[in-house]
């Protein structure tokens, strides 16, 4: 009995998806050493998390409109689900514990810019999609 998502892996394009890996985790790890996203120009974080959603997205060699549209859609759907209920489990966290420095501001600005990326990820992989589409 063979399992379809183990075939479909090995049938697509995994070369694809390993190099969006590897190039993902140098643009990530470089941008560590220059200080991450807490640095004066942190687009290397950014572009190396945009790659990673693709490659997280191109696992089974699936690039179609559905898929970005899902991750577009969970992006904004999370983004309001903070916004709306604002970071109190955080703050809740920070006053229990007694944290040292701005870490619910920082975890409110990670969480958001992963959203972010995530929204941009679908939605340039859904008009790549389209233009390839025509």
């Amino acid at each position: 009995m063979t399992n379809k998502f183990i075939t479909a892996m090995r049938a697509n394009k995994n070369w694809l998806t390993i190099s969006f890996f590897l190039i993902a985790f140098i643009i990530k790890t470089i941008s560590f050493f220059h200080g991450g996203v807490g640095a004066m120009n942190p687009t290397l974080f950014f572009i190396g998390l945009i790659i990673l959603f693709f490659a997280l997205l191109n696992t089974w060699g699936n690039r179609g409109r559905k898929y970005y549209l899902i991750l577009m859609g969970v992006s904004v759907l999370l983004f309001f689900f903070f916004f709306k209920f604002g970071m109190d489990p955080l703050v809740k966290t920070l006053s229990q514990y007694q944290f040292q420095g701005h870490w619910v501001e920082d975890m409110a600005w990670s969480i958001g810019f992963i959203l972010f990326d995530g929204f941009m990820a679908g939605l340039i992989g859904f008009f790549y999609c389209i233009a390839k589409w025509r």
